[in-house]
């Protein structure tokens, strides 16, 4: 960051460091908190994933916790369903296979945010993602990864999602100043 660490030490009185870094001019417009969570791509937010396929699943949860989100995952959208009334804390964002035995993805986010309005949605699938638009499935502001994707395109989008939902909130008036 072109800046330097000046260390200054006397004998039977300590060591100093002095740190200094370049100033910057201009602000972002984000906490650095923000910025290094999406920079890193972590959180610690809770996802509720919804993947019929059992190794997708895995993977799905394992890219999820190692970077911080705590995850709760269900092989059906009725298991899903399942955990998100059993779940006493916030849930976050829903990522749900759009195609599922047993349910659609796209009921599922609904029955959902039904009862968790503040939750976000991000919609997987293997099939094309024009085709899935096309055939009247998704609309297209929704959120929608088309498989094959990997980890890091994983993180990256579910850390868009959450942040988009942060500032959203930040530029919302609050009560108190009304």
């Amino acid at each position: 960051s072109d800046g330097y660490i000046w260390p200054y030490s006397e004998l039977g009185k300590g060591t100093t460091f002095k740190i200094f870094l370049p100033s910057v001019e201009q602000t972002s417009g984000t906490t650095p908190f923000q910025q290094l969570t999406r920079e890193l791509q972590v959180g610690c937010e809770t996802v509720l994933v919804a993947e019929d396929d059992r190794m997708v699943r895995k993977l799905l949860i394992r890219s999820l916790e190692i970077r911080g989100y705590h995850v709760l995952a269900a092989g059906n959208p009725r298991e899903a369903l399942r955990l998100s009334a059993e779940h006493d804390s916030p849930i976050d964002l829903v990522l749900t296979d759009l195609v599922m035995p047993g349910g659609s993805g796209t009921d599922l986010a609904t029955k959902v945010a039904d009862a968790r309005p503040e939750v976000q949605k991000l919609f997987i699938s293997g099939y094309a993602h024009r085709g899935v638009l096309n055939g009247g499935r998704l609309d297209e502001e929704l959120e929608f990864l088309g498989k094959p994707f990997t980890a890091s395109q994983l993180a990256r989008r579910v850390r868009d999602i959450l942040d988009k939902r942060a500032v959203g909130k930040l530029a919302e008036p609050s009560t108190a100043s009304r």
